[in-house]
């Protein structure tokens, strides 16, 4: 049976669905993205109050580069620990779980068609 089959028959109104899925997957990551870092910082201060932990960042050794005498040092940021946290590790994670179903069900949608040309 070719794929364009599967993709009209029930087949493909699960992928569809998936699809709309994902769509609503996206949307509601990009709600974390905005508001899910205080929310979770809000909940792990409520478990490190359970737990009697102190809730810090500990804070990294600053590496310091060669400078020539020439080089405006100005262009450096500055960031808080948290700040740091948010941007370095929270933010990638969001992205990664954002972006990979979508890469994801692309290739998919490429393959089936690809095939579809192929079998039929």
């Amino acid at each position: 049976m070719p794929t364009s089959c599967l993709w009209q028959g029930p087949q493909g109104a699960r992928m569809a669905r998936v699809g709309v899925m994902i769509e609503h997957d996206t949307c509601f990551m990009d709600l974390v993205k905005e508001e899910g870092f205080t929310n979770t910082m809000i909940s792990a201060k409520e478990i490190a109050l359970e737990m009697n932990i102190e809730l810090i960042f500990r804070k990294k050794r600053v590496i310091y580069r060669k400078k020539q005498f020439d080089e405006n040092v100005d262009n450096e940021i500055t960031r808080s620990l948290e700040e740091s946290f948010r941007v370095d590790y929270f933010l990638y994670i969001v992205d990664q779980a954002i972006f990979s179903p979508q890469n994801r069900f692309e290739q998919f949608e490429l393959a089936a068609i690809t095939f579809s040309v192929v079998l039929t």
